[in-house]
């Protein structure tokens, strides 16, 4: 569940990504992109892992699932 929540996030942002990032998205027009705004910052993050961290697989389906809680 929380897979598919995060590619939904990622999906809605990246169909208005251009108009967000230009400032042309009109906050309300769509409320799956008002939330994937809302998360993206906090999805991008989840994403990010430096070489060297070493996360377990149990840790990371734990803080998948806190991102959409």
């Amino acid at each position: 569940m929380a897979a598919r929540k995060l590619r939904e996030v990622v999906a809605n942002y990246e169909k208005e990504r251009d108009l967000i990032l230009i400032g042309a998205y009109e906050s309300g027009s769509d409320p799956n992109v008002d939330y994937a705004i809302e998360k993206i910052e906090d999805v991008n993050n989840f994403l990010k892992q430096h070489v060297n961290d070493k996360i377990h697989l149990s840790e990371s389906v734990e803080e998948l699932k806190n991102l959409f809680m």
